[in-house]
């Protein structure tokens, strides 16, 4: 029996990073403007 995998591979233009903290999913970029970069909830 074939096992069926996904594979992602998108390429975005999204600056930052997202990830995953306490079940919340966070953004962390610097955005125009700013001096350093800022973690934002999703």
């Amino acid at each position: 029996m074939a096992k069926k995998t996904r594979k992602h591979n998108r390429t975005t233009d999204l600056p930052g990073a997202i990830y995953l903290n306490k079940n919340r999913y966070w953004w962390k970029v610097q955005l125009p403007g700013e001096t350093k970069p800022k973690a934002r909830p999703l």
